[in-house]
């Protein structure tokens, strides 16, 4: 199991909980609850030092054993500049099925410490979309907001193909 999103200690013990009750446990001589051995869950989300040492402190109070869990190596151990700080993602907003194009989105929920499960703030945009300048800020929205408003994002490639070939000069014009 790997889950994604939420407060990482209330969340694996909740995970731990769905898991003992659906694939039972053994417990070890030290008395700690271990999962059957084909049975183990991942934490990459929300793991960085501090994190580390409470999430193990948290499975010995619950008498979980260290072994069914496995840390990630996510991006806060090296530094705290992710997806989530800088509230920054590209996911897939439109699709074409059996040639009908439909809106494509996340709305994930997450549990806080509480216990309460929570809309997240990592819900997605569906459908075809741009981006447009509004007062001096980009925003983006649904291509059929905002018509008077050109696109600023153009295509680059398309189908593997490079459409718009760009030197580094100019991108470090652009950047200025």
């Amino acid at each position: 199991m790997r889950p994604d999103s939420g407060d990482p200690i209330m969340t694996l013990l909740e995970i731990f909980k769905i898991l003992f009750e659906t694939f039972g446990f053994t417990t070890n001589n030290k008395g700690y609850k271990v999962l059957p051995p084909q049975v183990r869950v991942i934490q990459g989300d929300g793991v960085n030092y501090a994190e580390i040492i409470n999430i193990y402190n948290a499975l010995k109070a619950n008498e979980i054993s260290a072994e069914n869990l496995v840390l990630g190596m996510g991006g806060a151990l090296l530094q705290k500049v992710d997806r989530d700080t800088q509230k920054f993602a590209l996911k897939c907003s439109s699709a074409v099925i059996n040639g009908q194009e439909v809106a494509v989105e996340k709305s994930p929920t997450e549990m806080d410490a509480q216990g309460n499960i929570t809309p997240s703030f990592k819900k997605s945009k569906g459908g075809r979309l741009k981006l447009v300048k509004i007062n001096g800020f980009f925003k983006t929205v649904n291509e059929q907001e905002h018509l008077e408003l050109a696109n600023e994002l153009y295509t680059v490639f398309e189908n593997g193909k490079l459409l718009n070939t760009i030197t580094f000069e100019q991108v470090k014009i652009n950047a200025n």
